[in-house]
């Protein structure tokens, strides 16, 4: 997450022209993601999986893939398909 971070202070460095000249190339990032299986695991079993386990995260993972590239195939090499900024946006209550 760390990295994540800074690649989003240097997204944003470049988006107010602040880099000035220096020569820095802006990744393109992308993140491919099963909620609803990791949301299901316990930090135990994502520790220490079982065989089962890692069959079960490998399909879900093929899966997750597979979604991407027919929703974002397009978008590789040429744009972001995750917000960065709005990942670290933090909601405060009250």
């Amino acid at each position: 997450m760390a990295d994540l971070r800074a690649i989003n202070f240097v997204k944003k460095l470049d988006a107010e022209d602040r880099l000035g000249d220096r020569a820095m190339k802006v990744p393109l990032i992308h993140m491919i993601l099963d909620d609803t299986l990791m949301n299901d695991l316990s930090a135990r079993s994502k520790m220490m999986p079982e065989p089962g386990m890692l069959t079960r995260m490998k399909e879900a993972g093929r899966v997750a893939a597979d979604s991407f590239l027919n929703d974002h195939a397009d978008a590789l090499n040429s744009s972001d398909t995750v917000d960065l900024s709005a990942l670290f946006t933090r909601v405060t209550v009250g």
